[in-house]
């Protein structure tokens, strides 16, 4: 899994480059596993990420998880794009740790699994656009190297493009997996009318609840580290759970 992010993360830093001159690729928001600087991919430097939810600042978190750059986990520096993700993977896994409900693990890790596939297919989709459009050998040699199809230049458009489809058909898996991962989600949380996407307005509505749990101000996600945010979960869920043993009572 990490060598295909590090491919995904490659794939897109590619395309990215293109934007300015290609205006048929552009996407709404930067996915959650891109990852952009000058540096080159093998450059050494030095740097210092967050690295666990005690040190890593809850807006942050919700921020990355919503969509925006892994570069929200730098503090100085500029990591490798390996280096981000193995951080972020170490963040997901102490937060599911953290969360002391099994069905909150449970929805935490489908809704990761979900958003992982998703950015899997976008990039893909991204990568077979493109070489519809242009061909690009390092795009190409980066899919064979992941093993997909390799695309070749062809004078005869008809046969180039029948590569690309063999592509597509190879890709189809991701699909399944994409619709499985979905269900399972929906089924872990049901209460989410279906849907499976969660916006940076929604963590936020979440701390205006947990804050009135409180007693207190508002929680600003800007104020607390995941840990903390972590903290108040646990407090308010056991609150629920014992007010509805009291009541079944």
């Amino acid at each position: 899994m990490q060598r295909t992010w590090k491919y995904l993360n490659k794939l897109l830093r590619k395309l990215k480059q293109r934007v300015k001159r290609k205006p048929f690729f552009a996407t709404k928001k930067a996915d959650s596993v891109t990852y952009l600087h000058d540096q080159g991919l093998d450059t050494p430097s030095s740097f210092t990420l967050h690295k666990s939810i005690r040190t890593l600042v809850y807006d942050s978190f919700i921020r990355i998880i919503t969509g925006e750059d892994l570069g929200l986990l730098i503090i100085e520096g500029q990591p490798p794009i390996e280096e981000l993700i193995t951080a972020w993977d170490t963040i997901s896994e102490e937060y599911t740790e953290a969360i002391k409900t099994n069905k909150g693990k449970g929805v935490l890790k489908a809704y990761l699994k979900f958003s992982k596939l998703e950015a899997q297919t976008k990039m893909l989709d991204a990568a077979i656009f493109h070489l519809t459009h242009e061909y690009d050998e390092e795009i190409a040699t980066i899919l064979f190297e992941n093993g997909y199809h390799l695309v070749e230049p062809n004078d005869d458009r008809e046969t180039y493009l029948k590569q690309l489809e063999k592509v597509r058909l190879q890709a189809g898996t991701l699909v399944v997996m994409l619709n499985q991962a979905a269900a399972a989600y929906k089924l872990l949380a049901p209460d989410n009318d279906m849907k499976i996407e969660r916006t940076y307005q929604n963590f936020l509505d979440e701390l205006a609840i947990l804050s009135k749990h409180q007693g207190g101000a508002l929680i600003k996600s800007k104020d607390i580290t995941v840990a903390e945010y972590c903290s108040v979960v646990n407090s308010y869920i056991a609150y629920v759970e014992a007010s509805k043993k009291k009541n079944n009572g």
